[in-house]
């Protein structure tokens, strides 16, 4: 007997096979795109999260090197005030007998001491009570020079001053009243060294 021939033609089966193994493969490409949509998305977190690391670690190293630059700063102005304080120290501590010279040279002059004396008188009438002011001079001063002394006192002060002469005042004057005294002697003047040096330093640093 002849073989019977094969049907060619596609079973309900096989229909079937084809829907189960199409439906699988979408499935699978569906799957492996959400895969690869999540490994995806991981990448670009971890890409997000490395740069935001890498840029905060940016920030904060600029931060210090903006820190370290400014203490660096800091530390230089203050060590160019302390070089230049130390510098105009010692440019007051070796002029100070050429100081002592030329305020001693000042009161030599005659128009110039009466200046002196007038400017003190002034500040006395700001500073000192009214009354009778005990006036301490140098011994040297000339009957003018005391006359008009003792005019520019009492208009000053609204009574006759005691005058005093001291040998050991060389130059300027020292006025007292009731326990306050401004002492502008030339002696008294240099004796209040820090005083007087921070007013000269004031003046170099103008």
């Amino acid at each position: 007997m002849d073989k019977p021939e094969e049907n060619d033609t596609p079973t309900a089966l096989d229909e079937m096979l084809k829907l189960v193994a199409e439906q699988e493969r979408k499935e699978c490409e569906a799957i492996g795109a959400r895969a690869h949509e999540e490994a995806q998305g991981l990448i670009h977190g971890a890409h997000r999260a490395a740069r935001r690391r890498m840029h905060e670690n940016l920030a904060e190293i600029r931060q210090l090197m903006r820190r370290e630059q400014n203490q660096a700063q800091a530390a230089l102005e203050t060590a160019k005030r302390q070089h230049q304080q130390r510098c105009d120290f010692a440019l007051l501590e070796s002029g100070w007998p050429r100081l002592r010279a030329a305020l001693s040279k000042r009161w030599q002059d005659p128009a110039l001491r009466r200046q002196w004396c007038d400017a003190l008188i002034e500040q006395a009438r700001a500073a000192l009570p009214r009354g009778t002011w005990q006036v301490h001079h140098p011994a040297n001063l000339s009957e003018a020079e005391r006359q008009h002394l003792a005019q520019a006192l009492k208009s000053a002060s609204g009574a006759l001053a005691q005058c005093h002469a001291e040998t050991k005042i060389s130059a300027g004057l020292k006025l007292c009243c009731e326990g306050a005294c401004l002492d502008g002697t030339l002696e008294g003047t240099l004796r209040d060294h820090a005083s007087l040096q921070a007013q000269l330093l004031a003046k170099l640093a103008q």
